[in-house]
């Protein structure tokens, strides 16, 4: 199988389809894999309006969404069950050396005030909470992350943690991986764990979506 990995837009697609090479009345599957950071529903919320675009406008080819979970990716790959990957850098660099994928495309990230091509991690408790202000606090403390291969929900957290001594598997009380962004935040809210970490720009989106207020976080 020749997975090619899009750390990318998929519009780009349509610079890799040639739909004159395919016989008259065919139509190849293409299914495109995202990693749903947020959750399945809302992956294909936000990615299946791209996939019916791509089908109309591509004669001869169908295009499909399939999302799947940091601990589905690798799976699916090796199953064959997807064409295109919409990942991380972090699990794109773990394809590329298991399975040899390449990367075609950067996702430009759409804010109110431009687009990004890049993305950090922030580590955040409650607002209200007096005892944690910086990193040393969390040491016996219960801590959320949303995945191992979660480069902005877990990887840069743990290099911030491991630069000033901590082992978070070693030194926390409680390390869980919630699997989704969401989820990390809505633990820290609900008085689950005392602090968790995110990829940038989650606490903002789920502000603007009216599900959480920004004041009762605090970045450490």
């Amino acid at each position: 199988m020749r997975l090619v990995v899009l750390v990318a837009t998929l519009f780009s697609l349509l610079l890799h389809v040639d739909a004159r090479a395919l016989p008259e009345g065919s139509e190849h599957h293409i299914r495109v894999g995202v990693l749903a950071k947020r959750g399945h529903e809302r992956c294909l919320t936000q990615w299946g309006p791209t996939a019916d675009y791509l089908s109309e406008q591509i004669p001869g080819y169908r295009f499909e969404i399939l999302p799947l979970g940091f601990d589905e990716i690798n799976p699916a790959t090796e199953r064959g069950e997807v064409d295109f990957i919409l990942a991380n850098p972090a699990i794109y660099v773990d394809l590329e050396q298991r399975y040899g994928a390449s990367a075609i495309a950067t996702l430009e990230n759409l804010r109110l005030d431009g687009s990004y091509t890049v993305f950090g991690g922030v580590v955040f408790t409650r607002a209200d909470r007096e005892d944690i202000h910086q990193l040393s606090n969390l040491k016996a403390g219960s801590f959320a992350a949303v995945a191992e291969t979660s480069l902005g929900g877990w990887l840069m957290a743990w290099r911030e943690f491991k630069a000033k001594g901590l082992d978070p598997h070693r030194d926390f009380k409680d390390l869980r991986f919630a699997g989704t962004h969401d989820a990390v935040v809505y633990a820290v809210l609900n008085w689950d764990v005392d602090a968790g970490t995110v990829r940038t720009d989650t606490l903002e989106r789920m502000e603007v979506e009216g599900t959480i207020r920004l004041q009762d976080f605090r970045v450490i």
